[in-house]
């Protein structure tokens, strides 16, 4: 048997939208049934979360030494092309 809040495979409720959800819920098993799962969710999603902000700052300081490289790798090209040319025409 398969079984969320929204729909029950197993019975006839349907639940039309969110209002409609809330209300049956509220109702069936009071207040504390919309946090049915909520222990679940949150044990599913910490290593989701931990990876993703993990990753996050260790790969946005990878990104910015990356592009510091890249700029001072670029700078002496761009001043010796921005450097004045002596070709001036006397008369």
């Amino acid at each position: 048997m398969s079984c969320t809040l929204f729909v029950c495979v197993a019975c006839a409720q349907v639940y039309h939208d969110m209002l409609d959800a809330a209300r049956g819920i509220v109702r069936d098993k009071g207040f504390m049934g919309l946090y049915a799962g909520l222990g679940v969710t949150l044990i599913e999603i910490m290593p989701y979360a931990a990876l993703q902000f993990g990753l996050y700052d260790g790969l946005q300081g990878v990104w910015r030494r990356a592009k510091v490289r890249a700029r001072d790798n670029e700078l002496p090209t761009q001043q010796q092309s921005a450097a004045p040319t002596s070709s001036r025409v006397e008369s």
